[in-house]
């Protein structure tokens, strides 16, 4: 028998173990074990499904004129009166900030992370013929 020896210690390790090994002319054997700990991760993963409801209506980005009427950045947009459907392209998260963080109070090492994110599109309003009427960039936060 070989003095180094593989073994799979039936927890997804795969140690090797020695076997008779020789220390001042006597025999010993010592065995690896596995260890179970903590684990440290550096990122995260939240995933929420956000309706119309979480973010609100959709507000311009900028200072634009459309169809008649000056946005000013932040207003609610509304859609033209003779669009027949709206379409979203270039969807982005523009910039995610943390607005606060504090220990959790029920788990030592956790923190509570409140965090706001701002998408940015831009809605592209068409009218009975699909024909583009307005393209307006505009943001939602979260």
């Amino acid at each position: 028998m070989s003095a180094f020896e593989s073994t799979n210690n039936n927890c997804g390790c795969d140690n090797t173990e020695v076997l008779g090994s020789q220390i001042n002319g006597t025999s010993s054997a010592t065995k690896d074990e596995c260890v179970i700990a903590l684990k440290v991760y550096d990122f995260c993963r939240l995933q929420e499904c956000l309706t119309a409801d979480d973010l609100g209506p959709a507000r311009a980005a900028c200072d634009t004129n459309c169809c008649g009427y000056t946005l000013n950045a932040g207003d609610v947009i509304r859609p033209p009166q003779d669009s027949a459907s709206v379409s979203i392209e270039n969807l982005k998260a523009k910039s995610v900030t943390v607005l606060g963080k504090k220990p959790n109070p029920f788990r030592p090492g956790y923190w509570d992370i409140e965090l706001k994110f701002v998408f940015s599109y831009r809605l592209i309003f068409r009218d009975i013929n699909g024909n583009e009427i307005a393209c307006i960039k505009a943001q939602n936060s979260f």
